[in-house]
């Protein structure tokens, strides 16, 4: 998590008892804060979602992160609870150091050149490692919902860990709005931005995405486009595969990439097993 340049004159100095030393982050559903636990001398990460709720939706996102702080894997942030500060939702998460997936894989890539087999090996057992994290969510019923690379933290050079819970959803629990739009734009699947309900398949497409800029250095799709121009390239499949850029790149990768991020869900990858 690496600091941005906020206005720190609507830092709280505390958020329900915690003592909010700095700003770590802001994104479009938070501001993440590094805090100092109670009477220790130990530090945690802190996201305050920028939405007010009502008592209702209170009650459902509090049965969300009951399940995400259940959980207990090597390669998904350790979540240690779930709070209300002025009507807003938060929760407390282990700080972690490290950078994102994609700037950890290319550092010191040059911007048009293939990954070499030595990157290309770090980025497979990377890739397998978030796939064993997505797995262990999914078979609790869980979706992120907003994978992207600020998402995917490499805590050393060959471990990573996903993060960032704000968003994450079960999709078979009935009577839960779960099909409103959520994510970030280029990296949340079609279905998403049609408004229908995600599932792992959603999550699995914004694993493509990733993979997609670890290996050639761009975006798919194209972020610096327009909404529209955009939400029309993801609907249509329009990308260039991996090896059209890198000749030198091995033909699986197009495969695994060209089935990641169909547009058609049931085209896709219907759970992370078929991909492993």
């Amino acid at each position: 998590m690496k600091n941005q340049a906020l206005n720190r004159d609507s830092t709280p100095k505390s958020i329900d008892g915690y003592a909010v030393e700095r700003v770590l982050g802001e994104g479009a559903s938070g501001t993440v804060y590094l805090v100092k636990l109670p009477g220790r001398q130990r530090f945690a990460a802190l996201k305050l979602l920028k939405h007010y709720l009502d008592e209702a939706e209170v009650l459902q996102i509090r049965r969300e992160f009951t399940a995400v702080v259940r959980c207990q894997h090597p390669h998904i942030i350790s979540v240690y609870g779930f709070g209300e500060f002025q009507n807003r939702p938060y929760y407390l998460m282990e700080y972690l150091k490290g950078d994102d997936l994609v700037t950890e894989i290319r550092r010191g890539q040059r911007p048009n050149a293939a990954l070499n087999r030595e990157r290309l090996t770090k980025l497979t057992t990377v890739v397998i490692q978030i796939l064993d994290a997505l797995q262990y969510l999914h078979s609790r019923r869980i979706v992120h919902r907003d994978l992207k690379p600020a998402n995917l933290i490499m805590t050393d050079r060959e471990h990573v860990k996903l993060l960032d819970f704000g968003l994450a959803i079960n999709p078979f629990e009935k009577g839960k709005p779960s099909n409103s739009i959520g994510g970030t734009a280029g990296y949340f699947a079609p279905e998403q931005i049609q408004s229908k309900q995600a599932d792992p398949r959603s999550d699995l497409y914004a694993v493509g995405v990733c993979i997609y800029q670890c290996l050639c250095g761009i975006h798919p799709f194209g972020l610096d486009n327009d909404w529209q121009t955009l939400l029309n390239k993801q609907l249509t499949n329009k990308f260039a595969l991996p090896s059209v850029l890198y000749p030198e790149l091995p033909k699986q990768w197009d495969a695994l990439i060209s089935r990641l991020l169909d547009a058609n869900p049931y085209n896709r990858y219907q759970s992370v097993p078929e991909v492993l």
